[in-house]
């Protein structure tokens, strides 16, 4: 039996039998780390209140061999976020980076600087200092930790130095030049995928300053126009790591509409 202990960020839970339920964390030291919680919806006595979206908790587990899953044994709160629940916008962003994290990391993988960075937007999201523009800038941190950030001033197909092309290419992973962008079309017009996009050279700036001087992200503003574009942007290069469209963007993007719509 290997016994340990550990800190992390609750980003899933399922039910597993009567009363079990999984729990997926992400940790500084493991990364994704899976875990079953035994009775873990029913006793109140070992897990009472801790069991819930995004709490950061302290706990210990054991496992009896290297890849099984491990087993919770007990479980300290060190923190908490009730006001994330109390708005469903804050809530779906935080929704949606947990399900980047789950699809992009691997288990096993440290990860301390993905951890500090969702601990810190959890903690702004509960204070209330997470606005709608500085969301999408941390969105494309949220790829620079992924160890994907979009490539600006060199064409990513050619290598050529790039002065006025403003076409992006997810396939590419960054801006390419005119050229390359017109033979990507023509490979792609008959088997299908996403073709380079224009992407404007204000939100290209805005988001190259951004990663220069991180300091400029509460000061940013988007006009609806580019915060859409940005938006598109940051869902082309998840959609060019994982594969797959997050469930929670559509989700995240009806609540907006909605938030819009009472205002």
């Amino acid at each position: 039996m290997r016994r340990g202990t550990a800190e992390g960020i609750i980003l899933k839970i399922s039910d597993y039998g009567e009363a079990d339920c999984l729990l997926w964390l992400l940790t500084p030291a493991f990364g994704i780390m899976r875990v079953l919680a035994r009775s873990g919806r029913k006793s109140v006595k070992r897990f009472g209140g801790r069991i819930l979206l995004f709490n950061r908790l302290e706990f210990g587990y054991s496992r009896r061999r290297e890849n099984q899953t491990a087993a919770i044994e007990n479980a300290k709160m060190l923190e908490t976020y009730p006001e994330l629940f109390s708005d469903a916008v804050r809530f779906g962003r935080c929704a949606l980076f947990a399900e980047v994290f789950l699809q992009a990391w691997g288990e096993g993988d440290p990860a301390p600087q993905a951890y500090e960075f969702l601990l810190d937007y959890l903690r702004r999201s509960e204070a209330h200092k997470e606005t709608a523009d500085r969301h999408v800038l941390d969105s494309f941190w949220l790829l620079e930790i992924l160890g994907h950030r979009p490539v600006f001033d060199l064409c990513a197909s050619c290598g050529s130095k790039l002065e006025k092309s403003n076409m992006f290419s997810v396939n590419e992973g960054g801006t390419v030049c005119e050229i390359c962008a017109k033979e990507e079309t023509a490979r792609l017009a008959g088997r299908g995928g996403t073709f380079p996009f224009r992407v404007s050279s204000a939100v290209r700036k805005t988001i190259e300053q951004s990663y220069k001087d991180p300091k400029r992200l509460n000061r940013v503003r988007f006009n609806a126009k580019s915060r859409s574009e940005a938006e598109k942007l940051w869902l082309a290069n998840i959609q060019a790591i994982t594969g797959r469209t997050p469930k929670s963007v559509d989700y995240l993007a009806k609540l907006e509409e909605g938030q819009k719509r009472r205002k």
